[in-house]
């Protein structure tokens, strides 16, 4: 059974491999082009930053999520709550925390890949130009 299972994930990983690229460093070792690490270095951040936005934006929006109600002429004890904007940043604490530590690790990271892999991080720096957004940053 362990042998199937092996071999099935060989299997999967050659299929979903195929079209992969990569660069060739001096190290032996590879750097992916293709995908989503060929828009962005560090696509994982991205995602990171985006779950993030998603656990914030739902406590700073909780008058908008009642506007509707207002607009149909509905009226409540909550009425107060009807107006659309948010309430401060205290909501956003996290998500501004959290991209900031980001774009610090992003530039950490930065600096320890470019004394890894030296002249091949340049190329593959040329490649993949966009850091954590792309076509943004």
């Amino acid at each position: 059974m362990h042998r199937y299972s092996l071999t099935l994930t060989k299997r999967l990983c050659a299929f979903l491999c195929a079209d992969l690229k990569y660069l060739k460093t001096e190290r032996g070792t590879r750097l992916i082009t293709s995908g989503w690490w060929g828009l962005v270095r560090h696509p994982n951040y991205l995602g990171d930053w985006i779950m993030a936005w998603a656990w914030c934006l739902p406590c700073g929006t909780h008058r908008s999520a009642l506007a509707p109600l207002a607009l149909l002429g509905i009226r409540s004890r909550a009425s107060a709550l009807t107006a659309p904007g948010f309430d401060g940043l205290v909501p956003y604490f996290y998500v501004i925390y959290f991209g900031i530590l980001l774009v610090h690790r992003e530039f950490r990271d930065e600096h320890q890949c470019k004394l890894k892999y030296g002249k091949d991080w340049d190329k593959y720096c040329s490649i993949v130009r966009y850091r954590i957004i792309p076509y943004i940053f």
